[in-house]
């Protein structure tokens, strides 16, 4: 502890001290057009793009296609996504080099968080589904989806 002299207030330098370097990373604010939940900031793309044509873009902005990892986090885009009146959004997520084992691109770790809707993933009447979306009529729970369609996407930054 230092004296502050006159006043005879003490305070912990160290507590100072994390106060002033507390990294850039949580302090910053979200680039225009993102919104900040939860730690991470996200952009809901209203440009229609294929499922990698979406991840390239994501990356050219400095983020990746949103990676739920929790609960909280898929109830919160699934709110907003909501209030887009579209129809599908793609997530990050794929099953492209294992047919029935999902992970997220940027990341490489497999799922441990799911959503989907019942009956899903289910490769639906034969086309190969290998891409996670949201979609509007399964109230956004998550359906494997083909990936060269095109769609609305939700980009991520930490």
């Amino acid at each position: 502890m230092i004296s502050t002299g006159q006043t005879n207030k003490r305070f912990d330098l160290s507590r100072l001290i994390d106060c002033l370097f507390i990294p850039d990373s949580i302090n910053a604010a979200c680039p225009q057009g993102w919104t900040n939940m939860g730690g991470s900031c996200y952009i809901f793309n209203d440009e229609k793009m294929t499922w990698h044509d979406a991840m390239e873009w994501c990356k050219s902005k400095g983020g990746y296609l949103a990676e739920i990892n929790d609960k909280q986090e898929s109830d919160q885009l699934e709110k907003v996504a909501a209030g887009w009146h579209v129809e599908f959004f793609w997530l990050g997520a794929h099953d492209e080099q294992t047919e029935g084992v999902w992970v997220w691109e940027t990341s490489q770790k497999r799922l441990t968080y799911t959503d989907w809707y019942p009956g899903e993933p289910n490769s639906f009447q034969g086309h190969e589904e290998d891409c996670l979306a949201l979609f509007s009529l399964t109230s956004f729970h998550w359906v494997d989806y083909e990936c060269q369609k095109l769609t609305n996407f939700i980009c991520e930054s930490p």
